[in-house]
C-alpha cells in the first residue's frame, strides 16, 4: 500500500489545482524542480498522475481517478500526522488550510505550542572551557542554542500565521 508524504499530499493538492508541472510548483509554492520532478514522476510511476508532454522540456500532469482518491484519503488523515520539521508542519497547515482556514490556524497553534514545549525540553549547558571546546563539546554546545532559540522562533511565526488565516 501506498503511503504518501506530506510533500506528496501537497504536490498532489498542487496539481488538482492546477499547478501541473515542476517548474510552475517552484514558482507557486517554492518547492525545488529536483525535488517536484522526483515526487511527480514517483506519483506517475505509481498511478495517481498521468503526464502529458507541455514542451520539448516539460511536463504537464494531472491527477488520475486513483491520485483523487489518494488525495482525499489523505486529507481526511491530516490529523493523525505529526510532523517533525518545519516544512512537514507547513505542509500539512497548508493543506488543512485549503480546506478550512480555521483548521490551518488550529493545526499551526498546536504546532507553536509543540514547537515551545521543545524549546522548554533543551537544557543549554554552560560554555565549555577551551579545551573542552576543542574536543567537539563547544560545536554541541552552539547547537544546542541554535535549536532552543530556533525552536522558539518558530513557535512565534506559526503563531502569526495562525493569526493571519484567522482573519
Amino acid at each position: 500500500m501506498f503511503e504518501p508524504t506530506t510533500l506528496d499530499l501537497l504536490i498532489l493538492a498542487l496539481v488538482a489545482r492546477g499547478v501541473g508541472t515542476a517548474y510552475a510548483l517552484k514558482q507557486n509554492a517554492d518547492i525545488s524542480v529536483a525535488s517536484s520532478l522526483a515526487t511527480l514522476q514517483r506519483l506517475e510511476k505509481a498511478g495517481f498522475l498521468a503526464a502529458s508532454i507541455a514542451s520539448r522540456r516539460s511536463r504537464h500532469y494531472k491527477l488520475t481517478g486513483s491520485g483523487r482518491r489518494l488525495l482525499r484519503s489523505g486529507l481526511g488523515k491530516l490529523d493523525q500526522i505529526l510532523p517533525h520539521d518545519l516544512e512537514s508542519t507547513l505542509r500539512i497547515a497548508y493543506l488543512a488550510a485549503s480546506r478550512s482556514r480555521r483548521a490551518g490556524a488550529d493545526f499551526l497553534v498546536n504546532a507553536a505550542e509543540a514547537s515551545l514545549r521543545e524549546a522548554e525540553t533543551i537544557k543549554v549547558l554552560p560554555a565549555p572551557a577551551r579545551d573542552a571546546f576543542d574536543s567537539g563539546l563547544g560545536y554541541r554546545w552552539m547547537k544546542m542554542i541554535v535549536q532552543k532559540n530556533r525552536s522558539a522562533a518558530q513557535a512565534k511565526a506559526l503563531k502569526e500565521i495562525a493569526t493571519l488565516l484567522r482573519k
